[in-house]
């Protein structure tokens, strides 16, 4: 999905959203390569539900980027089904960025 936002960013030709693009490039790696710890999932989770607000401020946002964002954010929030106490309030407010569902 960052990947595909980043071509989006790269399409729109301005010198920012070239920037975003090579930024989005970078966390599209970064979050393809994300450990199997707690900490690894909960940050790419909150990662990808951050790229949400990311894409739609900058105008680039689309249904199928933003699915494949709230699929993927949920996904790894809900692979923490033991999560330690000290994860509870990022925990809590990753659920409300995500919302019902």
């Amino acid at each position: 999905a960052a990947r595909r936002a980043a071509a989006a960013a790269r399409a729109a030709g301005s010198h920012e959203l070239s920037l975003l693009a090579h930024r989005l490039e970078a966390e599209a790696s970064s979050i393809a390569n994300l450990g199997l710890d707690v900490e690894a999932l909960l940050g790419g989770a909150e990662r990808a539900a951050a790229l949400l607000r990311v894409l739609a401020a900058a105008g680039i946002g689309s249904p199928a980027t933003d699915a494949l964002l709230r699929i993927a954010a949920r996904g790894l929030r809900n692979a923490l089904r033991h999560p330690p106490a000290t994860a509870a309030r990022r925990l809590e407010l990753l659920d409300r960025w995500l919302g019902p569902g």
